[in-house]
């Protein structure tokens, strides 16, 4: 149960479905550019499943998009240390999440 800066999964994004896959794609090779340690959470599992896998494996982030989400820009942020839900603006998360494990905050 490791902070997010120690974690070795820092986030995981998880699309809704394939209709969306490229805008997390897109998500994920942005946070891995801000060098946050985070894996695509696809397969063809239920996405219940799926969160509820990053759920167990104590990933830090559980960042959820659907179609709401990629036209509006936005994600849907789940925080394992808070316990909250949020919308946000990507540039918003990432920078959050840059401090946040520059800071060695949770």
């Amino acid at each position: 149960d490791f902070p997010a800066w120690l974690a070795p999964e820092q986030g995981r994004v998880v699309p809704v479905s394939d209709n969306v896959a490229d805008y997390a794609e897109k998500l994920h090779s942005q946070l891995q550019a801000a060098m946050i340690r985070v894996e695509l959470g696809e397969g063809n599992d239920s996405l219940g499943k799926r969160i509820r896998a990053a759920e167990v494996m104590k990933v830090a982030y559980i960042v959820v998009v659907g179609e709401k989400e990629a036209a509006a820009g936005t994600v849907s942020v789940s925080d394992r240390v808070n316990k909250s839900d949020r919308i946000l603006v990507v540039d918003d998360f990432i920078t959050e999440l840059t401090t946040a494990i520059a800071g060695r905050t949770n």
